[in-house]
């Protein structure tokens, strides 16, 4: 739980390689009043300032209690490039230039810090080509800082992405994504919320602009909020389906066959390679058919 004050919270974690990690946190509004659930207060920025330290910022509003749920995801075969990006009073959209990646295997995620309006406040974010982002809000009367961690996968896990537009009224609605394995497989909204489609009211709160994803089939994903009002918004989702390759064999001698089936990966270890055959190496063959 975090203290009602605009002081970053700082939490100890097991040692990271910050370069192949990122946050993720949540929150839940603590205050029932429905001047406190569209407010500054519940929006938070995460990062990483050390192997060892989990930052979570705050910048405030209406001082209720907040709680905040966090993880701290390390993957092996992925490379992380994080980085903000500063809107001005008057800006709606910003983009970040960013070293090259493939899109097709990189995931996005981040989220915005603003003490002010709501609009202002939610952000969605988008990997538009290989070395750029855009972040895009509804509202433009305050400045803001975004946050983005890129996480760029090397092992064969896939990346999909699209965008729903949500009319007065809608409170779920699909997105078609290539055949993916619902198994491992998982669907994230991008961005701290989304934007608004008009300015927030007594009736439209932010709440309207809320939303969760789920992979509903292999091709199929869903986007859906609780409430709808007379608000409609745009929201950015993603599907990250992970390699699922079976292991194969561990091959640390080369005077012996092994058999490596489709879709498998073997591991080869080991210096002395050719040390009972010579000077030689490892030799991979494909047979007929295989």
């Amino acid at each position: 739980a975090l203290a009602d004050n605009t002081t970053p919270e700082d939490i100890t974690i097991t040692s990271v390689d910050t370069s192949k990690a990122w946050p993720v946190v949540s929150t839940s509004c603590l205050d029932t009043a429905a001047a406190n659930q569209q407010n500054a207060a519940d929006f938070f920025g995460a990062s990483l300032t050390s192997a060892t330290n989990l930052r979570i910022d705050w910048l405030g509003g209406t001082a209720v209690g907040q709680t905040v749920s966090w993880q701290v995801i390390e993957y092996a075969d992925c490379s992380v490039q994080t980085g903000t990006v500063a809107f001005g009073t008057g800006d709606t959209s910003k983009t970040a230039t960013i070293t090259s990646v493939t899109t097709a295997a990189s995931a996005l995620f981040c989220s915005a810090l603003n003490a002010n309006a709501c609009d202002d406040t939610m952000v969605r974010g988008a990997v538009t080509d290989a070395t750029t982002l855009t972040f895009t809000r509804e509202g433009s009367g305050t400045a803001e800082t975004v946050r983005y961690h890129v996480v760029s996968f090397s092992d064969g896990t896939n990346c999909y992405r699209g965008s729903i537009a949500f009319g007065t009224g809608d409170s779920s609605l699909t997105g078609a994504v290539t055949s993916v394995d619902t198994t491992r497989a998982v669907a994230t909204i991008v961005g701290n919320r989304n934007t608004y489609g008009s300015s927030p009211s007594t009736t439209a709160r932010y709440y309207n602009c809320c939303f969760n994803a789920e992979i509903t089939n292999s091709t199929t994903v869903t986007a859906s909020r609780g409430y709808t009002d007379t608000v409609a918004t745009n929201v950015n989702w993603q599907v990250i389906e992970f390699n699922g390759a079976a292991a194969g064999p561990t091959i640390t001698d080369v005077n012996t066959d092994e058999a490596l089936s489709p879709g498998e990966t073997a591991t080869i270890t080991g210096t002395g390679f050719g040390a009972t055959q010579g000077a030689g190496g490892v030799k991979l063959t494909q047979e007929a058919g295989a």
